[in-house]
């Protein structure tokens, strides 16, 4: 199962994304940054930002749900494509969704939470 690294701070990698080997291709030539502290991943340097989701999702304007909660996980299997609309009843309504990134910028908002990253690769090693 391929492993996409994640940086921060520059050149050290904090974590690393999983992929379908099928995706590898659109992925790989890129170095990848948690956007603001956020669990959504991005092109570092990237103007305008250029989000993981942006270059696997099936049609522009949707939200990704993981489906095993795990925001490192980007196999397809995993994957469920929502639209704003959608996303926000399951989380009204008390449905197990992952919340979006716009939600948990605190995940990596200090250093202590980026341990809590390297554990979830780790999970995934």
């Amino acid at each position: 199962m391929p492993k996409i690294p994640i940086y921060q701070s520059g050149a050290e990698v904090v974590a690393h994304f999983l992929v379908d080997a099928s995706d590898v291709a659109a992925v790989k030539g890129y170095k990848w940054r948690f956007k603001g502290g956020g669990s959504e991943a991005i092109i570092t340097g990237s103007r305008p930002l250029l989000y993981l989701r942006q270059l696997l999702c099936p049609a522009e304007g949707l939200r990704v749900i993981h489906r095993n909660d795990d925001p490192l996980d980007w196999r397809r299997e995993n994957l469920e494509w929502v639209s704003n609309a959608e996303m926000v009843a399951r989380i009204r309504s008390g449905a197990p969704v992952q919340i979006p990134a716009d939600v948990t910028r605190w995940l990596l908002a200090s250093p202590k939470n980026v341990e809590k990253v390297r554990k979830l690769a780790q999970k995934n090693a």
